[in-house]
């Protein structure tokens, strides 16, 4: 290769870390292009397009090029490079979902950086800055926040002799995001802001994001206004982040106009919402939908709060389902679980306690299954408080009381906003000791996980584990599907007053055990 060539390739590394992606894009595609490159510096080509990707971010694409890499390091004894691949592995598998993957490879790379051997040690910092954020990633989807944010901490200051404006920026992307789902708006408002010191411009949206999200969360409109005024003069530019973009600034328009007193401007916010949910693009952020999800819900409980319609409630039903199919396909047990919590608290709306107690029971059922200890208990007291006020729900009926005091009264705008403001945890199944193969995975109809066990099977196909059977059959014995007996040698249970302090007991015991 000329020096002329080589010294392109060092000029899209620059451009990578000044953020001009689409500019070092197109000098390392042009270069693979060349029949004369040498092994190396095309290895050097790939791994640098593979980085590129998994900052726009395109993760397929990221993963394609640098598995492609990994692959060429081992066959050309390249220890930097094949190091350099798992992480930017690590990094893609860990954002799509993937977290059992993308810690087998972080776990590689952990392991490997103790042997490595790097020219510099500014270099060796940022390798490890950057595998230390990616350990970072991992924690926040587990829900780990308090551990995510230190070791944020950490990366930042590994990174800050660097030159990769990325690494630096990302931490501070990091540690605002963090702080905003821990409830400290002030902090997360101080590192959205250090992150806004520096024009990089990938992530700009994303960091104008979040600061106008944590100043709404303070009820700063004002300057969440100031902030969304920066955001509209960059729409439309081409900052190398996709349809992304359009996805978060259509997002941040509706919260803004959620905080209009005027009907007309809910109304607006409620169709740009109804927009990014009916978006078909792939790169439809995982967050920004679920927000979206949740803040349609909002709205229309204002509007079923203020007319009394009940019809309001129906609306509301394809917004859970789809809430519910999100959280499932990305293995977010612990949003699931509070989903199905939502959806009784809004059965309690129309008084149809029996259905409440369902909801309730296939939410702890699923926290149980997926050991979410910390949501097993809050689940428990919400059991309790079910049990506790049943006769008031039924008062309520009688004296067919405004959905406002319902609303109230199931704390239902206090429920959509906690979701709203936290992380989406991504919760790995607790598996079971397989004991047998079957071609078919089996699903249990409450609880979400994979039957590998003993299972019941009802008439209708519904499926449940051994432990969710025995639950049902010990609380109404009945199949939530088609209302067939359970156990045909015992009695069908109606919720009467001892069958309430039974439940009681049995959640009271089930949190010990937790």
């Amino acid at each position: 290769m000329s020096d002329s060539e080589l010294k392109e390739i060092i000029q899209a590394k620059e451009l990578t870390n000044e953020g001009k992606l689409s500019e070092a894009l197109k000098i390392v595609s042009d270069l693979e292009e060349r029949s004369d490159i040498s092994d190396h510096d095309l290895l050097f080509c790939k791994l640098l397009k593979g980085r590129i990707f998994s900052r726009t971010p395109q993760y397929p694409e990221a993963i394609n090029y640098t598995n492609q890499v990994l692959q060429e390091s081992q066959k050309q004894g390249d220890k930097i490079s094949y190091f350099d691949a798992l992480l930017i592995l690590a990094y893609c598998y860990t954002m799509s979902g993937n977290l059992i993957q993308g810690e087998t490879i972080l776990i590689q790379a952990e392991e490997l950086f103790e042997k490595l051997e790097v020219a510099t040690e500014i270099a060796l910092r940022e390798k490890e800055s950057y595998m230390v954020r990616i350990r970072a990633n991992f924690m926040a989807l587990k829900g780990d926040t308090h551990l995510a944010q230190k070791l944020n901490e950490r990366a930042l200051e590994l990174a800050k002799d660097s030159e990769d404006k990325d690494l630096k920026i990302t931490c501070l992307i990091n540690l605002s995001q963090g702080y905003h789902y821990l409830g400290d708006y002030d902090k997360a408002i101080y590192y959205a802001k250090r992150s806004l010191e520096d024009p990089y411009p990938p992530w700009l949206m994303w960091r104008l994001g979040i600061l106008i999200e944590s100043l709404l969360c303070k009820n700063d409109i004002v300057n969440a206004k100031f902030y969304f005024q920066k955001m509209s003069d960059l729409k439309g530019k081409d900052i190398s982040e996709g349809n992304i973009n359009r996805y978060i600034f259509m997002y941040c328009k509706a919260l803004i106009l959620k905080t209009s007193l005027r009907a007309k401007d809910r109304v607006k916010a409620e169709e740009i919402l109804k927009n990014i949910i009916d978006e078909k693009d792939k790169e439809t952020n995982f967050q920004i939908m679920i927000k979206s999800l949740l803040s349609i819900c909002g709205l229309l409980l204002i509007e079923l709060r203020i007319t009394n319609d009940i019809d309001i409630l129906n609306e509301i039903k394809p917004y859970i389902t789809k809430l519910l199919k999100f959280s499932e396909s990305q293995q977010s047990y612990w949003f699931l679980a509070e989903t199905y919590l939502l959806q009784a608290k809004l059965s309690l709306l129309t008084f149809n306690i029996k259905e409440a107690r369902r909801f309730l029971i296939q939410a702890q059922k699923i926290a149980e299954r997926f050991d979410i200890s910390q949501l097993v208990l809050i689940l428990s007291k919400e059991n309790e408080d079910l049990l506790k006020k049943t006769d008031l729900w039924e008062n309520l009926k009688e004296r067919e009381v405004p959905m406002a005091e319902r609303i109230e009264l199931a704390r239902l705008d206090e429920l959509i906003e906690a979701m709203t403001q936290k992380h989406i945890v991504i919760t790995n199944p607790v598996t079971e000791e397989r004991v047998a193969i079957t071609k078919e995975k089996k699903i249990c109809l409450v609880c979400k996980g994979e039957v590998l066990k003993f299972s019941y099977i009802c008439e209708c196909g519904a499926i449940y584990c051994d432990n969710c059977a025995r639950a049902l059959t010990n609380l109404e014995n009945v199949c939530w599907v088609c209302e067939i007996q359970i156990d045909p040698l015992r009695p069908v249970k109606p919720y009467t007053e001892d069958e309430k302090k039974n439940i009681s007991m049995k959640l009271q015991k089930g949190t010990k055990k937790k």
